[in-house]
C-alpha cells in the first residue's frame, strides 16, 4: 500500500539491525526519529525497547518501530515529540512514516494481553498483528471510521474552535462515527453539536 511517493507501508519481521535504518521509538503517546546514517553509535533507548519491527522503507531504508515501555532518562525524554509537534511538519516523507509509526506504536503499547484468555500477545511475523500464546487469538489495530465536512454558505465556512486549539487555529467538522450510524447521519449530528 503506498501512501506517499516516498514513503511504502510494508509489515517485515525482516532487517531490523539494518546500519542504515531509520528508528521510530514510540514511549508515552510520543516520538522519537533517529537516522542511523546520521548516529555515530546505536540508540541508548534500544536497551529499553520492548519491541521492534520494520513496519515500511524510505527510499528503501527500512523504518523500524521500536515500543519503550520503561521511562527514558531526562535528556532522552524531552527529545520525544507529541502528535500536535509533530503535525507541524505534516506533508514530509518523515512525517508520513512518523504518523504510522506514532499509531501503531500506541496500538502495540497498548495490546499486551489477550482480550479473550488474557494470555501474553506477541507480534507476528506474518502481518502486523499480535498473536495470543494460549488460545492462539489474532488481535489486529483497530480502524476508527470518522467524518469530516465544511459547511458552505456563500463565502463563508462554518469552522470549530477546541479549547485545545492554539489561539487562532480552527478545524473542519468532524467526528467519529456512533454505532449504527451511517456517515451523513454522523456529519449531521456533529454539525448540530
Amino acid at each position: 500500500m503506498k501512501h506517499n511517493d516516498k514513503f511504502q507501508l510494508r509489515y517485515a519481521s525482516g532487517d531490523a539491525d539494518n546500519r542504515f535504518a531509520i528508528d521510530f521509538f514510540v514511549w508515552n503517546g510520543k516520538l522519537l526519529i533517529n537516522d542511523r546514517a546520521l548516529q555515530a553509535e546505536p540508540s541508548p533507548l534500544a536497551a529499553i525497547t520492548r519491541l521492534s519491527c520494520v513496519y515500511g522503507q524510505i527510499h528503501e531504508k527500512p523504518c523500524v518501530l521500536h515500543v519503550v515501555d520503561t521511562e527514558p532518562s531526562d535528556g532522552l525524554k524531552h527529545s520525544f515529540l507529541d502528535y500536535r509537534a509533530l503535525t507541524a511538519s505534516g506533508g514530509s516523507t518523515k512525517w508520513c512514516a512518523a504518523n504510522h509509526a506514532l499509531q501503531i506504536g500506541n496500538w502495540l503499547s497498548k495490546q499486551r494481553f489477550c482480550g479473550n484468555c488474557g494470555g501474553s500477545l506477541h507480534l507476528s511475523n506474518e502481518e502486523l498483528r499480535l498473536d495470543c500464546s494460549d488460545c492462539n487469538r489474532m488481535t489486529y489495530p483497530a480502524s476508527t471510521p470518522v467524518c469530516i465536512a465544511v459547511v458552505v454558505r456563500g463565502q463563508e465556512l462554518l469552522l470549530g474552535r477546541s479549547a485545545h486549539f492554539a489561539t487562532g487555529v480552527y478545524s473542519a467538522l468532524a467526528g467519529y462515527l456512533q454505532p449504527g450510524e451511517n456517515a451523513e447521519q454522523c456529519i449531521r449530528r456533529e454539525i448540530n453539536e
